[in-house]
Parts: structure tokens; C-alpha cells; sequence
């Protein structure tokens, strides 16, 4: 919660917007925002290329790192290549991977500012945005989670919708180009490493099944709680849980598991504060569309995966949440004019 209360804290200074003039873009809130979202893409993108790097070269003390971690079941290079796992394991790599996917994603709108401000540095945003998103998709793509590729593939169609049919970013002829791109890069991926497509394909098609599996073990968590109201307690049904107490039901789920630990009251506390925050950012979506991409992914994500519960992972939901409920814009430029007051 600490980090909800600082994306609430992200506010334009004092005279931002009403003619009076704010010395350095750091001490506006879109200068500290841009540094806390470029700080964490950067983390991710680090990850993501060490865990290219061990992938690839697959030395021997990663992989009895990886064994040690419980991030593989067996010490050797081909079951080390299942998943990508880096240093945090394939579950939250995928997650991080699409997350830092919306948080590089805040630079296009960044560089179109730029443009219009008449700065030099439209077109480094642009493509530093762009490299963002590609590193970041690689990550969570080569993560092989199940529902970090369905994010994939909803986060760029939601990207592309917005850019090019919403907000109007970038020109509607490069549309054209990306996907021509897209096309081109599937074509020889099909043709040199079929494999690669063949085994995204049967993950993705395994999804209904294993959606299917672990509703019986949802209704099996419900059905054994303590108590409806006020739940089981936080990390009673984890897998850490197991062997500590009485607890022999895993809700493999991050909601589900949510709702087992809290109850009806602490989950509600909970749908309440996102749904507030949700309700508040789809009325500006040009300027919270980062925020709103980060908890629809989390929320995705966290019906299969205990994506919530990670401590990597749920700082980046409750700063989107805190941000989205302050109602503050990320740019001094945009404040409103205050009642009262005359737009100069």
C-alpha cells in the first residue's frame, strides 16, 4: 500500500498550468513519473536480457541456481529451457515482461509531447518506446506462461488501438508498416524455427484446460475456508502455507486466493479501491492509459497465476491504482484551471 499512496502523491507544483513557470521538468509530477516508470522498465528490460543471456549460454551454476530456486524440476539444460526464468522465475517474468510492455508505452505519448513542444527528442522517445515494448514482449513471451502470452496479445492490440485509432499518436500509415513488419518477422520465424510458433500455439491452446483444472480447485479453497466473512488470513493458502498449519487447499489463483484470505469484507475493500481507481482513469483514458493497462494485466494474469501476491509484482498495480484515484494529469502543462481562476 505504500506504493498506492505514492502514485497518489504524484502531483503537478504549486502554478502549474496558470501561467506560472515551473524551473526543471523533475519537479513537475511528469518528470518524477517518467523517472519512476523509465526506472522500473529499465529493471525489467535487465532481467529480461540476462535471462536471454543464461537461456542461451546455459551455464552450470545457473542451472543449479535455478534447481535450488524450485524454478526447474531437474538440473539440465533442456529442462532449464522450458521457460525462461532469469533470476525471478517464468511467473513473474511474464508479468513483469507485460507490464514493462504499458510502462514503455508511457514514452510514446511522451514523444508526441515533445513534438509538439518543439523539442529534438520526439523521435528518441518514440524509439526508445518502441524498444521498450519489443525487449519487453520478448521477455514475456520466452517467459512460455500461458497467460502472460495471452496479455501479450491483448496488450498490443490495446497499444495499437490506442495510438493509432484513439489517441492519434502516430501517423495511421505506420500502422501499416508494423504490421507489414509483423507479417515478415512470423514468416521467418514459421520458415527457420517452427518449433518456436508450434510450441507458443499449444500453450495458448491449453488454456481452456487449464482454466478447467483449477476451477475445481477454486471451489474446493471456498469451500474449506474458515470463515466466509474474514477469510483465512493472508498467505494461508499460498503454497508456503503448506506443511505450516492445517491448510491442504492451494488457491492457485491470485483473485480466488485473494477472496479465500480476506473474506467477503477484505475482498470487497479490495474490488472497491481498483474499481474507484478504474472508474476514475476510463474518464481521461489519453492520460491514464498506462495505469489502466497496468491493473487490467495484473487482474488477467491473476486469475491463474498468484500474480498479486508476489512482492515484485504488486508494487506496480497499487502505484497504477494510487495515480488513477488521485486524479492528478502527469504533465504541468495539462492541470486544469481552478475555479475561479482565468486560463491565461
Amino acid at each position: 500500500m505504500i506504493f498506492y499512496f505514492a502514485g497518489r502523491g504524484i502531483e503537478p507544483p504549486a502554478g502549474a498550468g496558470h501561467g506560472i513557470e515551473v524551473m526543471g521538468p523533475a519537479e513537475g509530477s511528469g518528470g518524477r513519473l517518467e523517472s519512476f516508470y523509465e526506472k522500473f522498465t529499465i529493471a525489467v528490460l535487465i532481467a529480461g536480457v540476462a535471462g536471454i543471456l543464461l537461456y542461451v549460454l546455459a551455464p552450470q551454476f545457473y542451472i543449479d541456481y535455478s534447481y535450488k530456486m524450485l524454478f526447474i524440476s531437474k538440473a539440465d539444460v533442456p529442462t532449464m529451457r522450458v521457460r525462461m526464468n532469469s533470476v525471478v522465475g517464468c511467473t513473474l517474468l511474464g508479468f513483469l515482461g507485460t507490464a514493462s510492455m504499458m510502462t514503455g508505452a508511457f514514452f510514446l505519448k511522451a514523444g508526441v509531447r515533445e513534438g509538439k513542444e518543439g523539442s529534438r527528442g520526439r523521435s528518441g522517445s518514440l524509439v526508445k518506446s518502441i524498444i521498450y515494448i519489443a525487449v519487453s514482449m520478448i521477455t514475456a513471451v520466452m517467459s512460455n506462461q500461458r497467460s502472460s502470452l495471452v496479455t501479450v496479445i491483448l496488450v498490443l492490440v490495446f497499444l495499437n488501438y490506442l495510438v493509432f485509432f484513439r489517441l492519434f499518436l502516430i501517423e495511421k500509415k505506420y500502422f501499416r508498416l508494423e504490421l507489414i513488419c509483423l507479417l515478415v518477422i512470423f514468416v521467418l520465424v514459421c520458415l527457420f524455427k517452427a518449433d518456436i510458433v508450434l510450441k507458443i500455439w499449444y500453450r495458448l491452446v491449453s488454456l481452456p484446460g487449464a482454466v478447467s483444472e483449477r476451477s475445481e480447485q477454486w471451489v474446493a479453497a471456498v469451500n474449506n475456508m474458515y470463515s466466509v466473512w474474514l477469510g483465512n488470513g493472508l498467505g494461508a493458502n499460498g503454497h508456503r502455507a503448506l506443511g505450516i498449519e492445517d491448510a491442504h487447499v492451494i488457491a492457485d489463483g491470485g483473485l480466488i486466493k485473494l477472496y479465500c484470505e480476506e473474506g467477503i469484507i477484505g475482498f470487497s475493500l479490495f474490488l472497491y479501491i481498483v474499481a474507484n481507481a478504474v472508474r476514475k482513469g476510463l474518464h481521461n483514458i489519453g492520460e491514464y492509459y498506462v495505469e489502466l493497462g497496468l491493473i487490467a494485466v495484473t487482474l488477467l494474469q491473476s486469475i491463474g497465476s498468484n500474480i498479486i501476491a508476489f512482492q515484485l509484482a504488486a508494487p506496480i498495480f497499487w502505484f497504477a491504482a494510487g495515480r488513477l484515484d488521485s486524479g492528478q494529469k502527469a504533465y504541468p502543462a495539462d492541470a486544469p484551471v481552478r475555479e475561479g481562476e482565468v486560463e491565461p
